[in-house]
């Protein structure tokens, strides 16, 4: 339970860093859309096109790659939460963004456009830092993940070997039960058996009695006389 704690610590934090990149990300498109929204209607119309200076148009091609660099940020972001092996091509894009918007900072510098390319530098920063947290958080819950698993395979093949052990049991107790039965019948046909073979010893020893004693008897040497009907009382 404690390591499953720890896994719904991790991903709680990383959920919620989740949360601030993708707010920082879009503070960061809105303040350029923003400018861009601004500007382009001067540009549009001719009537205020001239008053739109050079470095103000410089300024609006620095806007549009901001946000379209903040969504790539954010697209790879999403890449990385379902394969932590992005992190090079995320941390690669933010040290060529950080080169870029450092670029701007310098060349804005003294002008009211300067503030802009800091608060992007600063965005893009916390997203830098909170983008390691999150990886941190990944590869540190691995190891407890893998002990989580192994802990499970080892329960599964505990519960198997209970398993396979109590059909071994049951086999068993069939088996003899199945033998004392087996045992108990053919005992029941010897005694069946031994009992038939006494009485049929028995009688024949009967037998055997009766007729050493028939020749003796005075009824075997009894003969009628021919001339006298069987239905002859005086005969």
């Amino acid at each position: 339970m404690v390591k499953v704690g720890e896994i719904r610590k991790v991903r709680a934090e990383n959920t919620k860093i989740d949360s601030q990149i993708n707010e920082l990300t879009d503070s960061s498109i809105e303040m350029s859309n923003t400018y861009i929204r601004e500007m382009v209607p001067k540009l549009v119309d001719e009537k205020t096109r001239e008053s739109v200076s050079a470095l103000e148009r410089q300024v609006i091609l620095g806007a549009n790659i901001n946000t379209t660099s903040n969504y790539q940020l954010k697209f790879l972001f999403a890449q990385l939460e379902g394969d932590i092996n992005k992190k090079t091509a995320f941390f690669s894009m933010t040290s060529a963004l950080q080169e870029n918007v450092e670029k701007d900072i310098k060349n804005l510098a003294g002008t009211k456009f300067e503030g802009l390319a800091k608060s992007s530098k600063e965005n893009l920063l916390k997203v830098r830092d909170l983008t390691i947290n999150y990886v941190k958080n990944v590869e540190s819950e691995k190891p407890v993940q893998q002990a989580i698993f192994d802990g499970t395979e080892a329960c599964i093949r505990d519960l198997k070997t209970i398993q396979n052990n109590n059909n071994a049991e049951l086999f068993s107790r069939i088996s003899n039960y199945f033998g004392s039965m087996l045992i108990t019948i053919l005992f029941a046909s010897l005694i069946g058996i031994s009992m038939g073979f006494l009485t049929v010893r028995s009688v024949s020893k009967a037998l055997r009695g009766l007729s050493a004693v028939w020749p003796k008897h005075p009824m075997r040497s009894l003969r009628l006389p021919p001339s006298c009907p069987r239905s002859a009382s005086s005969c």
